[in-house]
């Protein structure tokens, strides 16, 4: 059962590299509305699972999914707020999902006990639909400047690269214990390269 764990960590960071470059082309509500779609897809396959098999494989595509929040709420604050008010912003939301692993090993062994493994996964599954349909009703499109070479392997690679070769951003990522969730070179990589070459 370990490996569900794991399995589900190495999507959510693998998902993490993805979301960023396709947003900046395609727009962050549509990658957005994927994939909570696809973490509901996950979450109904964990669900209905059999075997460890199954379970590890929606576990996986679970992840893929979630991953989709972190990184694109982010590019939206971004996008909203500019680069003066949206580390305000990111602080918020950092305090806000900083409860959910106080509390969600609680109420997950309160679920199993009560009603089985398979009712964590259906209140996940309650709360990815209910995302869902607040993002299709309640989020607009915030990605104005569309960039059309922004999923392109080369421009990705060399992205990544200018991002390894910023200290700044190396040392925000050896700071945090969670690096995945702090410095996923998300949408932010355009503003960073840019601050690099310019500085």
């Amino acid at each position: 059962m370990q490996l569900t764990l794991s399995v589900f960590l190495a999507g959510f960071a693998c998902g993490q590299i993805f979301y960023g470059p396709l947003s900046d082309r395609f727009g962050r509500r549509p990658l957005m509305l994927g994939g909570l779609a696809l973490f509901c897809a996950g979450s109904i396959g964990c669900v209905l699972a059999t075997s460890i098999e199954m379970l590890v494989l929606a576990r996986f595509v679970q992840a893929l999914g979630a991953c989709a929040g972190p990184v694109i709420g982010r590019a939206v604050v971004r996008d909203l707020w500019g680069a003066s008010e949206s580390a305000r912003i990111i602080a918020y939301m950092g305090g806000a999902m900083a409860i959910a692993p106080l509390v969600g090993p609680t109420l997950g062994g309160f679920l199993t006990v009560l009603f089985g493994w398979q009712s964590n996964f259906l209140l996940l599954l309650l709360i990815g639909a209910l995302q869902l349909v607040a993002v299709a009703c309640m989020l607009s499109e915030s990605n104005v400047h569309r960039d059309p070479a922004a999923s392109n392997p080369r421009q990705m690679v060399a992205n990544f690269a200018r991002l390894l070769a910023d200290r700044h951003y190396l040392a925000a990522c050896s700071a945090s214990p969670f690096p995945t969730a702090r410095c996923s070179p998300s949408s932010r990589l355009r503003h960073s390269c840019s601050r690099i070459a310019t500085g």
